[in-house]
């Protein structure tokens, strides 16, 4: 696994982490900390650098955000609609507060919202 963080200096709470991992064909983004317009763009290319891999499936693994707002959600379906068609992008959130942003970053996302990590995998 490969952990990268980012942290805006002037905002130490604003940290957001990731942490990348493979199971078969499934590459993992596990995400932690906040998701909001101050990283928003750093995620998002890091999930497109991950994308350009062409892995069967892009899990990113969302239940560890203690916070994401609509800037994050519009960065996560915008991610699915750069997913080329043989790349399956899925989402795994827990908390009914972060599934309800993301629902509400676009109307017909191109992604699934999974409980669980494990099911996120499995389904593949």
């Amino acid at each position: 696994m490969t952990d990268t963080s980012f942290t805006d200096g002037r905002l130490p709470q604003q940290r957001l982490g990731i942490a990348i991992g493979h199971r078969g064909p499934t590459t993992i983004a596990s995400v932690s900390g906040v998701l909001d317009s101050w990283n928003a763009r750093w995620l998002g290319h890091t999930l497109q650098r991950l994308l350009g891999d062409q892995p069967s499936v892009l899990v990113a693994d969302l239940t560890a955000v203690g916070l994401i707002d609509q800037v994050g959600a519009r960065m996560l379906a915008d991610t699915a609609e750069h997913a080329r068609p043989s790349t399956e992008f899925r989402i795994v959130a827990d908390g009914p507060a972060i599934i309800r942003t993301i629902g509400s970053g676009h109307p017909r996302p191109r992604y699934t919202v999974y409980s669980a990590r494990d099911h996120a995998v499995a389904d593949t």
